[in-house]
């Protein structure tokens, strides 16, 4: 009788398709990641230049006291951002014009997904389970890679807080990419695909710093390559990855089982193939928790 740890090892252990694996899944993982870690680069506030007078050079000016009144009473005001500013940056601030916003209403967003988050995470994680890894992908993948799309594309308020929203609501992706990658991993190499997971997670931040240190002033290069970084990591994924041979011999789906680790034996060009009639512990312990 096999156990999976065995049959993992005889189609290959750790070849061809757990490295691209380990890197598709590490990337979706962290999709998103960097429109929630850089949030405060894309509203950062801005200095303004602005006049009263259109025939007078433009002054420095201060939003709060000067062009928010001035927009709100109807008064004649001319204004633009100080490109000159050591931190000017072409951000939130200026699309969404959120000059004249309280904070309190820029800072809704970040406390959206937060909220979002830990309603998803005790809502919708609970379902990983119920559902089959690749079912989990297409729901929770599908709906987080939508949100980032809705926040990059739809510049407005309303559009942002419904893509955060939605992006904390389908925060379950997270866990279904650590448990998918987990269970299509021989036992030596797990703490490595945790590894891999955790350091594609700290050059989110490593690469959005280095991104704006370097003097780049646009938010929106930036986040649309970490965009095609995720729809290529969320295609891949949906391309390649088979469904998890452990959780199908926990639902006693043994054939399917078989047939998924025949074809990562495949993609790893290895030799050996998992025959037909093997027994697995794991079917048993499947039935076993069943029953009780």
């Amino acid at each position: 009788m096999l156990n999976l740890d065995m049959a993992l090892a005889r189609v290959g252990g750790f070849g061809l398709y757990q490295f691209v694996t380990t890197l598709s899944l590490a990337l979706l993982r962290n999709s998103g990641m960097g429109l929630w870690y850089l949030f405060s680069y894309f509203v950062l506030a801005q200095k303004y230049v602005c006049r009263t007078d259109s025939s007078a050079a433009y002054m420095t000016c201060d939003a709060a006291e000067v062009i928010c009144p001035a927009l709100a009473n109807g008064s004649f005001i001319e204004y633009q951002v100080d490109k000159t500013y050591e931190y000017y940056m072409e951000n939130w601030q200026q699309q969404m014009g959120l000059m004249c916003e309280p904070q309190s209403k820029i800072n809704l967003l970040p406390l959206i997904i937060f909220m979002s988050t830990g309603l998803g995470g005790l809502v919708c994680s609970q379902l990983l389970d119920k559902l089959s890894r690749r079912t989990s992908h297409w729901i929770f993948s599908t709906g987080h890679v939508l949100a980032q799309a809705i926040i990059i594309f739809v510049p407005t308020f309303f559009g942002r807080a419904l893509g955060f929203a939605l992006m904390g609501l389908f925060t379950a992706k997270n866990i279904n990419c650590f448990t998918w990658l987990f269970e299509i991993m021989v036992k030596e190499n797990k703490s490595w695909a945790n590894t891999s997971i955790n350091v594609v997670d700290f050059f989110t931040l490593i690469i959005g710093g280095v991104y704006f240190l370097s003097g780049s002033i646009s938010w929106a290069p930036l986040c649309y390559g970490y965009f095609v970084a995720s729809v290529i990591s969320y295609i891949t994924v949906s391309l390649l990855c088979t469904e998890s041979p452990k959780w199908l011999l926990l639902q006693g789906r043994r054939e399917e089982a078989i047939q998924s680790l025949n074809f990562i034996a495949k993609v790893n060009r290895s030799p050996n193939r998992i025959p037909e009639d093997a027994m697995f512990v794991e079917c048993a312990m499947g039935t076993n928790l069943e029953n009780n």
